[in-house]
């Protein structure tokens, strides 16, 4: 839909906002945890770093089946069914007696609820977003900045009040708000009706236009009758042996065509018009099929483990560096973590450059990640706490660079194959999120140091940032990003 077709997307917005708050902690913020962890079931930093990991592995694992659930369910109660889970796993948490325990609680239950609620809000966003993906994502996933920042400098306070237990006990009744925020996720074509927006009809729409004179506004143009995107080119050159390119390229150029008009403003009782989705649509295994036959994908599945197996060293590891190599305070490591939390601001800084079309929204996302790589590098000779300060600041706001990720997988794969790409991709993030915290924890009880697990960290950084882009340019697929 237009960004002007309905008023519901801002309810959607602050909705997907509160579920990236949520998300964050899951993901960013238990890394002030793990110290206590090491301490209360007397483990090795790889074990515990291994079990505060495996939730977000597994809540990237699990995206296929989350994305399933969106396909069936929709993703406003797929959305709900995560926050359910959510909750469930945090009070449950706080009763676990071994690290078994809290590995199924904690690393199972919740990385299933929050790999529901991340495709849910990914593909809301979309949805409600269609013309400014980038500025939409920026201003959610903002929340994952803001919340990397405040909740381990307010987990540590709690702590010396109620003991982690207590503090995952109050938490629990947080995500309660993520069930509340899937119910308001309404879909485009089935939103409240508003009686302070007014309607706008849609303009009429002349059917007998061809595809090469069609631009549509998601930055997929049609060219002589073929789809000027990585993926399309890719589909007629690897479909041709179950269906002929003819009718494969019809199919999708309708599919898309049709979802654009789908997008107008919907009936909400005031006589707006009243357009319907295509039935025709390629099956869940059909999709499936298609992308494991594309290079593009396999060039993403690389990419992505190696980025989350060096961000996921770095997010895990942080405070045992600082307080075992450094020698500083459990409150001197929340404090470095928490300068994570500068992304916020870069995350929306990012979107509005990508708003204004001031950068290409890719030259963004792969030089945000190169310039992590070498910060991390560089972080090897930061051994002091302001030093290290600095390198948080610096590298919370290369990190921001995650805000365009699922615009990258949309605008190369397309919205008729976004829900399915996005949930096969999601699986290599949780690979890199467990590999990579594991190694880097093998690494530091073996050299009794650092250094070498954030050598590791900033090299994965620097490999996956470039093998994406290198790969893309080496198959002459780079010419047809424009976005």
């Amino acid at each position: 839909m237009t960004d002007s077709g309905s008023g519901w997307r801002w309810v959607v917005l602050i909705a997907c906002f509160v579920s990236a708050i949520c998300i964050s902690i899951f993901y960013y913020a238990f890394g002030t945890f793990v110290l206590y962890w090491i301490d209360e079931f007397s483990a090795t930093t790889a074990s515990v770093a291994a079990v505060s990991s495996s939730g977000a592995a597994i809540a990237s694992i699990a995206s296929p089946v989350g994305c399933f659930c969106v396909e069936k369910l929709g993703y406003r109660w797929t959305h709900v069914i995560g926050g359910i889970l959510m909750m469930t796993a945090f009070t449950t948490s706080s009763f676990a007696q071994t690290l078994s325990q809290l590995f199924f609680t904690y690393s199972i239950l919740g990385g299933l609820g929050c790999c529901f609620c991340i495709t849910s809000y990914i593909n809301a966003v979309v949805d409600h977003f269609r013309d400014q993906k980038a500025l939409g994502f920026g201003l959610i996933t903002s929340a994952f900045g803001i919340a990397s920042f405040v909740f381990p400098l307010y987990f540590e306070a709690l702590i010396g009040q109620y003991s982690w237990r207590g503090v995952m006990l109050i938490t629990s009744g947080f995500f309660g708000n993520m069930i509340v925020g899937g119910l308001l996720l309404y879909p485009v074509d089935a939103y409240p009706s508003l009686p302070s927006f007014s309607c706008r009809k849609q303009k009429q729409i002349d059917t007998i236009t061809t595809p090469s004179s069609l631009i549509l506004e998601d930055n997929n143009t049609y060219k002589d009758g073929q789809q000027t995107s990585i993926t399309s080119i890719l589909l007629a050159n690897e479909s041709r042996s179950t269906i002929p390119i003819d009718a494969m390229s019809h199919k999708h150029t309708n599919g898309i065509f049709n979802a654009d008009q789908s997008q107008a403003i919907q009936d909400n009782k005031k006589n707006c018009c009243d357009l319907t989705n295509v039935d025709e649509k390629l099956s869940y295994y059909h999709v499936t099929k298609i992308l494991i036959c594309s290079w593009s994908f396999y060039l993403m599945v690389i990419h992505n483990t190696l980025l989350y197996v060096g961000i996921f060293v770095v997010l895990s590891l942080t405070t045992a560096r600082a307080s075992y190599d450094l020698n500083l305070t459990e409150e001197q490591a929340a404090q470095i973590v928490s300068t994570f939390g500068i992304s916020a601001i870069f995350r929306i800084l990012y979107g509005l450059l990508s708003r204004w079309k001031v950068v290409k929204t890719y030259n963004v996302y792969f030089s945000c990640f190169s310039f992590a790589g070498v910060l991390t590098l560089l972080s090897v000779f930061a051994k002091s706490f302001p030093m290290q300060i600095v390198y948080g600041l610096c590298w919370g706001a290369m990190l921001a660079g995650l805000t365009h990720y699922p615009v990258v997988v949309y605008e190369i794969f397309g919205s008729d194959f976004f829900n399915i790409a996005y949930g096969y991709l999601e699986v290599m993030h949780g690979i890199g999120a467990v590999t990579g915290p594991i190694i880097g924890g093998i690494l530091f009880d073996v050299t009794g140091s650092s250094v070498w697990t954030f050598i590791f960290a900033g090299s994965s950084l620097l490999v996956g940032s470039f093998i994406l882009p290198i790969g893309l340019w080496l198959t002459g697929q780079i010419k047809l990003l424009n976005f």
